[in-house]
């Protein structure tokens, strides 16, 4: 296969918006978009280097595997080595215990599937995990097992014979991803028959090229191949976490893609922007960054490093490029090139896959090495390290009760003032924060659950799921006051302030809750156990560990509302635990830690939550 230069650069077009995006840099809120990118660019080669081979005769389906192997096992068993031994010294037990069922995952190619059970591609858990990006090789990888075998079968059929069934296949694959997304974006997202038609558009492409090889206008090809950049960096720049996706916005950037892989030639602008050397020694080392860039970006976080400044960002992506380098030039190249037959190289890629995955399952069964990780730390330090499981037990159990009361209808006492809690999972916490501690009888609680992503006038979207759900429901209608309480995105803001509108319209009195949330807790307090900080020193590092990238956007929203109303009551979560002007947090008492991971409350939290809701936010409840 000829080699082409500008899919270097379409590479690092795809690799350094994906960085930029798990970096938090806001103006590359679509850049998750590069993954499809990446599709499209693997379907073309591939299909491409499988098709030449079978017309020379000269296709085997154990050499094709020892080439991906070749191509992809190295740098990744490179850097789940490095994500194993930065988490065996610097994760505490339950992340550990997280590592290694990923690394588990990974290494029978089915992170994937892991990643869906596990956890949301855009929800704030995601970042706590480091390998949460190998789901996309995952899914590649199921598609090299399999597609070689259709190109098998329909090897003697006619071009265009071979276009329609692959097209055919893509028809079927985006149906499903369109239909899916509607019903689970989650599964449509990590589910490999829902982002299959992906890979298969740059297959379509390799099928055909013959064909589109021959349009020689330059003209079509400047255009083509300028709309095709144009429409990537539209995805980039206007796509974001409430993007519906894949589905039907999965179509440009794929699109996109095809244009340039299509029209994006030699002598064309595109091109020669594209195979730019930035862009191409970007692409050449592409693949080792997108494997170390969210390895190094969530193992700082969980020890505390955040992210939340333009100087920490920028360290630490030198810091995935330095890695990298090094994994291209020490560890890709050098074992592409390897002397061994494919049978012994398959042999020797599937010992160490069995070798990780022995690995991490081992670390799953020992709950994260938990008890030779205590062990190694003295007695009385051990037990202030917080056990999420544990935690996470006492909380159920805690708030089984009151939860399963929340949403039933207030009482029809018109003396009573309503109070409905909306949110996120954080209402759960603020709800039978109160519901604990109020005995009283001038007041009544509720708890409906409302993400901020549907916190939407229901008269601007009237067919929005949410409006059935709630404000048909009879304890919205009779709820007096409203409080919001999520971890507020950015990218919902605008959303939020029109519903508030229509809360007020409703006559409806309206308070808003801030985020309060931190650096993994758990993995701090097993931080601050090894290092046996002294209390100012450790209120001072518990400061440090504010997620303050989630207060701005409160304070956004904040600002946002107050331009619209002077009605509405902003309440201030971080001050329960920190004094702003001090820079100090106290998140534990003699009895425990407060909150257990980035924000949700312990059950020991939800006492002490409780004390100061009503102290300080509604002391006429008292």
């Amino acid at each position: 296969m000829k080699y082409r230069p500008e899919i270097d650069g379409l590479r690092a077009l795809a690799v350094v918006p994906v960085i930029l995006f798990h970096a938090g840099f806001d103006l590359f809120s679509g850049g998750y978009v590069g993954v499809d990118v990446f599709f499209v660019i693997s379907g073309y080669l591939i299909t491409t280097i499988i098709i030449e081979d079978i017309e020379l005769k000269n296709f085997s389906i154990i050499s094709f595997y020892e080439r991906r192997a070749r191509r992809i096992l190295p740098a990744l068993f490179f850097i789940l080595l490095i994500t194993l031994l930065f988490s065996v010294f610097l994760l505490p037990p339950h992340a550990l215990k997280d590592v290694g069922q990923s690394v588990f995952s990974v290494s029978l190619f089915l992170s994937n599937f892991f990643f869906y059970i596990e956890t949301d591609y855009f929800a704030n858990t995601s970042d706590l995990a480091p390998l949460l990006h190998t789901w996309s090789l995952s899914i590649e990888e199921q598609f090299y097992i399999l597609f070689p075998f259709i190109l098998i079968l329909i090897k003697n059929f006619s071009q265009f014979i071979k276009f329609v069934i692959i097209l055919v296949i893509l028809i079927f694959s985006l149906i499903a991803s369109i239909w899916w997304v509607k019903i689970d974006s989650q599964f449509s997202f990590f589910m490999p028959f829902t982002r299959f038609w992906e890979i298969m558009t740059g297959s379509l492409l390799a099928v055909s090229r013959n064909s589109w090889n021959r349009i020689n206008f330059i003209f079509v090809k400047e255009t083509l191949s300028l709309a095709g950049l144009i429409i990537i960096l539209f995805c980039i720049f206007f796509y974001n976490k409430q993007t519906v996706f894949p589905g039907y916005n999965a179509i440009l950037p794929v699109l996109g893609t095809a244009l340039l892989i299509m029209f994006a030639k030699k002598n064309t602008l595109t091109s020669q922007l594209l195979a730019g050397r930035p862009l191409l020694l970007t692409g050449l080392i592409s693949y080792s960054l997108y494997l170390s860039h969210n390895v190094v970006f969530v193992l700082s976080r969980n020890i505390g490093i955040p992210l939340d400044s333009l100087g920490i960002k920028i360290n630490l992506i030198i810091v995935s490029v330095i890695i990298a380098i090094l994994s291209y030039f020490l560890i890709e190249k050098p074992f592409r090139f390897i002397t061994l037959s494919s049978i012994k190289y398959l042999t020797f890629c599937g010992l160490i896959l069995t070798i990780l995955a022995v690995t991490g399952y081992s670390l799953h069964r020992t709950d994260g090495l938990q008890e030779f990780k205590l062990s190694n730390l003295k007695s009385d330090l051990a037990s202030k390290v917080i056990n999420v499981e544990t935690e996470l037990r006492e909380r159920r159990l805690l708030m089984k009760k009151p939860l399963s009361l929340s949403s039933e209808n207030f009482t029809s006492n018109s003396q009573v003032k309503k109070v409905l809690i909306l949110g996120d999972s954080k209402s759960e916490d603020l709800y039978v924060s109160i519901i604990k501690k109020y005995s009283g009888k001038k007041y009544e609680f509720r708890r409906l659950k409302l993400d901020d992503s549907k916190m939407i006038d229901p008269l601007i979207k009237p067919n929005n799921t949410s409006k059935e759900k709630i404000f048909n429901s009879r304890i919205f209608l009779d709820s007096d006051e409203i409080i919001l309480t999520a971890t507020w995105q950015a990218n919902t803001s605008s959303n939020v302030v029109k519903f508030v509108k229509y809360l007020l319209s409703q006559e409806k009195k309206v308070s808003i809750v801030s985020t309060a949330n931190f650096n993994d807790l758990a993995s701090l307090s097993y931080a601050v156990a090894k290092r046996n900080f002294s209390e100012t020193d450790l209120n001072s590092f518990m400061f440090e560990n504010v997620r303050m990238d989630r207060r701005r956007q409160y304070l956004s929203l904040k600002k946002a509302i107050k331009n619209l109303s002077s009605e509405v009551k902003f309440l201030e979560k971080l001050e329960a635990f920190c004094n702003l002007r001090q820079k100090s947090c106290i998140l534990k008492n003699d009895k425990g830690w407060y909150i257990y991971d980035s924000g949700h409350l312990t059950v020991n939290g939800i006492d002490y939550f409780g004390d100061f809701v009503l102290a300080e936010w509604f002391p006429e409840l008292e």
